[in-house]
């Protein structure tokens, strides 16, 4: 039989996908030698945990403690077929990160699943994801923002997120099943990142701003997410959609010097409290992480019920900026 030479010596990815089960065991070996994984550990534990990392970061710590992959795409066929080595799989909408009413569920529950995932507190977590639309994006910052408030803030979001990782033909992956084993995860709630709805009547009392991050025709009326009792936004708010925070709707985020620019653009300060909103809490999730993390704004803060909870109550104010005439009866 001829032997296959590959062009540059270096299988395509499928060929090398069948040799992802030897690399993930082989990378497993590495993070258990004692030399090795100690300094690994030193190596990533001496730096403060950047909010955005890269590809390139990211390489040479892939399947090495204390970082820990987790991959929030939906689908868990799409994750089996093709994934970033020793990730771990969790779907945002069926796996216990938000409650019913698409709240951020009580810290003890997000301690179990945490923990299930393989994830202890002196972990290093990177969420990742593929993008499938708009809200890919948003899933992701909402994950984040979930592990900072409960404490947690060795937690980074891979810029580009999985295609990213797959664009670069040099970058091992995995196949098939993927779990670790459960660790020992518990919170340390902070309370300076959400808002209630007491804090949102008190924020418009003062006059800080609020920045609605929903798209423009929610935000004027137009149009209105099913979550939502009543169309419109609240008198007073500022609209900053979520898509200008992303390029092109996909998940890489845009640089600190463009994000400056389109806070200028939408009139809304850079720093000093602020309250960001939107249908339910996922849009606004980008816009709190863009804020909060990648400007440096202590001040910012997330509306978790957001309109959906503001809207339910008749007796709060809403506007709706362009009305539009009934239809006509049939």
């Amino acid at each position: 039989m001829d032997r296959i030479v590959f062009p540059y010596g270096r299988a395509p990815r499928r060929a090398r996908r069948a040799g992802a089960a030897k690399t993930r065991r082989f990378c497993r070996v590495l993070a258990a030698a004692p030399v090795l994984a100690t300094a690994a550990v030193a190596e990533t534990h001496v730096d403060p945990a950047p909010p955005l990392v890269t590809v390139e970061w990211l390489q040479p710590r892939v399947c090495r403690d204390p970082v820990a992959v987790l991959d929030l795409r939906r689908s868990l066929r799409n994750f089996e077929a093709e994934h970033i080595p020793c990730a771990v799989h969790s779907d945002y909408y069926g796996d216990g990160w938000r409650t019913s009413a698409n709240m951020i569920p009580p810290p003890e529950r997000l301690e179990a699943l945490i923990s299930r995932l393989g994830i202890s507190n002196d972990s290093h977590v990177v969420l990742a994801t593929a993008a499938v639309d708009e809200f890919s994006a948003a899933e992701v910052a909402r994950v984040y923002l979930i592990f900072r408030l409960l404490g947690h803030d060795a937690v980074s979001i891979l810029d580009g997120g999985v295609p990213a990782w797959t664009a670069d033909w040099r970058n091992d992956v995995d196949s098939g099943p993927a779990d670790r084993a459960p660790a020992s995860f518990r919170a340390r709630p902070r309370g300076d990142i959400l808002a209630d709805r007491a804090a949102v009547v008190a924020a418009r009392a003062a006059g800080a701003p609020l920045v609605d991050m929903r798209p423009n025709d929610h935000f004027l009326g137009i149009n209105r997410s099913p979550a939502l009792a009543r169309p419109g936004a609240i008198p007073g708010a500022v609209n900053l959609p979520m898509s200008w925070i992303v390029e092109n709707g996909g998940l890489r985020f845009r640089t600190p010097e463009q994000l400056r620019h389109l806070w200028r653009a939408a009139g809304v300060p850079t720093a000093g409290p602020q309250i960001l909103l939107c249908n339910s809490g996922l849009e606004s999730a980008v816009g709190w992480f863009a804020a909060a993390i990648l400007l440096g704004n202590d001040g910012a803060r997330l509306y978790d019920g957001s309109l959906a909870e503001w809207s339910a109550d008749p007796s709060l104010p809403m506007e709706t900026k362009i009305p539009l005439p009934p239809r006509p009866d049939p």
